[in-house]
């Protein structure tokens, strides 16, 4: 009973008595001390990371129709920049879509003609006005068409340019050029000199400039330590680097009692995208350090001893983080008080305390 009295009392930080020594009792322990130190961060510990690009920064370039790569022209992690030549491709369904703009180019020309004539004999009286409503109607039609099939021809990717050249010169042109759509990187090419490639297949995939993501499996018990917004430090190899939680999985992984975390590594990251390796974590946070070797066990409590100025206080340490050295709490009231680092284990023989 008397154990566990002392040990609630010890729990709660409120041993009664303080334990007075003499000098010379000091010197024969061989009592040290030392000020408790704060600083700005709390290293969590080391986790397996992945750095991956946003889906919002990775373009894909396409065609919706079938088509032949005739010829290339973009280089595999090369910079483009928006309208830049990536390949020239040649396809049945390109040269009939281009037929059918001619037509309907020419029936829009005709209409008009047709109309512009019917006005004219309308306002001399010569036709019934029902005629001109006709023709209107006629000439609106063909303006509809027209204006669809040059979206059809548009959705292979060619550009204003190419689209009134066909229209004015009434010729179909047997290739077109697959521009960049984006600037960025191109980080991959998925086809090769000569391949055919199916309606609305990658072609090319264009990393866009920006923010890139550290995702991590965190133990449950980090990831509640973290929050939204919170600024941290990771490093790898020795670099760090500033970054901040993008997000927190609102479940745990049941099959490794982990959480998701995303952390943001900005536009001008140290770090290249597909890199896994560990990573360790540090949050924004002030704490108090506690060295190891300042504390003893006391059942299932961390005991360190506080000098002051009736003696020597026995108080229990809350734990946020631990690392290979130290302890960390953000029990600042530890804050610049002195605490035994010598001769911890004899302070607490001496008191009476034990682990039973």
């Amino acid at each position: 009973m008397k154990t566990l009295i002392m040990m609630l009392f010890v729990a709660l930080g409120l041993y009664a008595q303080p334990l007075i020594l003499t000098q010379e009792q000091e010197r024969n322990v061989g009592v040290k001390t030392d000020t408790v130190q704060t600083q700005s961060t709390l290293f969590l510990g080391e986790m397996m990371g992945s750095v991956e690009v946003p889906a919002r920064l990775l373009h894909s370039v396409s065609i919706p129709f079938e088509v032949k790569i005739v010829r290339l022209l973009g280089e595999q992690y090369g910079v483009v920049k928006t309208g830049d030549l990536l390949a020239e491709v040649v396809g049945s369904d390109f040269l009939s879509v281009q037929q059918q703009l001619i037509d309907r180019a020419i029936e829009r020309d005709r209409s008009e003609r047709e109309h512009e004539r019917k006005s004219q004999l309308c306002l001399e009286g010569v036709i019934a006005a029902k005629e001109c409503v006709y023709s209107e109607s006629a000439r609106q039609s063909a303006e509809a068409q027209f204006q669809s099939a040059r979206s059809m021809l548009m959705l292979f990717g060619v550009d204003e340019a190419f689209v009134a050249q066909v229209v004015l010169s009434k010729t179909v042109q047997s290739r077109f050029g697959v521009r960049a759509p984006v600037e960025g990187i191109l980080s991959e090419i998925h086809v090769r000199l000569g391949q055919s490639a199916e309606a609305s297949s990658p072609l090319f995939t264009i990393m866009q400039k920006g923010a890139l993501w550290l995702v991590a499996r965190l133990e449950r018990t980090d990831a509640q330590t973290l929050h939204v917004g919170d600024e941290v430090w990771l490093e790898h190899e020795g670099v760090s680097l500033h970054s901040s939680v993008l997000s927190i999985a609102p479940f745990v992984e049941s099959a490794t009692q982990t959480v998701e975390v995303r952390f943001d590594l900005g536009a001008q990251s140290i770090f290249r995208a597909g890199l896994k390796a560990p990573f360790r974590l540090s949050i924004a946070r002030s704490v108090v350090r506690i060295p190891k070797a300042w504390t003893v066990l006391l059942g299932t409590r961390l005991l360190l001893f506080v000098q002051t100025n009736e003696g020597y206080v026995p108080q229990t340490l809350k734990v946020l983080g631990e690392d290979d050295d130290a302890y960390y709490s953000d029990d600042l009231g530890l804050s610049s008080k002195r605490v035994v680092t010598k001769g911890v284990a004899a302070l607490k023989g001496m008191m009476g305390m034990s682990d039973d």
